[in-house]
């Protein structure tokens, strides 16, 4: 993410957020390892999948199952966000509505 983007995101307070898909974008955001598993965002997925859609900001984001990451333990699922062609009015339609 580029510097502009970093600032923005750092500057979000989550206690003001009040919709679920600000969470799930937030969660993704701010992941250090890149992978974010589906319970750790203790949401339903669908906030994960609109993200992707055109109201949402056209997010790219990846799903993997644990099997594919190879990592051992509960089959779970994985998402991923493509920060690097993240664009500030993508954030501002789920940030700031």
């Amino acid at each position: 993410m580029n510097t502009t983007i970093n600032q923005y995101v750092r500057s979000l307070n989550r206690r003001n957020f009040t919709k679920n898909v600000q969470r799930v974008l937030y969660a993704l955001l701010t992941t250090e390892g890149g992978w974010v598993s589906r319970g750790s965002l203790r949401v339903s997925t669908a906030f994960v999948r609109d993200l992707r859609k055109n109201q949402y900001g056209s997010f790219d984001i990846s799903c993997a199952d644990s099997v594919t990451l190879g990592r051992t333990g509960t089959p779970t699922t994985f998402y991923r966000l493509d920060k690097n062609n993240i664009t500030l009015a993508q954030l501002r339609s789920v940030f700031e509505v």
